[in-house]
């Protein structure tokens, strides 16, 4: 999950956090709505990881937890399935 995670969403997030691009041109031109929801659900997905670790090692079998919640409430997660095809390709091109 967190291979999958550092591939997909990392550089988006770090851009946003970390006085990168999207910092710098969000001030100007403003947050398309699209993006907000997407961060937000990227970032549910960072949190969501870190319990997963921080479970696995003090309550082993609390992890499944962690599976319901994500199931329940899939639309605040971005998981790779909705991903799109043609970004996901360049991806997995780039680190291949």
């Amino acid at each position: 999950m967190l291979v999958e995670f550092k591939k997909y969403h990392l550089n988006q997030l770090n851009s946003f956090v970390h006085t990168g691009k999207h910092s710098f041109t969000r001030d100007e031109i403003g947050f398309d709505e699209n993006l907000v929801l997407t961060l937000m659900r990227q970032s549910n997905n960072l949190i969501t990881a870190s319990a997963q670790i921080m479970l696995a090692h003090t309550i082993p079998d609390k992890q499944k937890f962690i599976h319901l919640l994500t199931e329940k409430y899939r639309d605040c997660f971005f998981l790779q399935e909705d991903l799109d095809p043609k970004v996901k390709a360049r991806l997995d091109n780039y680190f291949s």
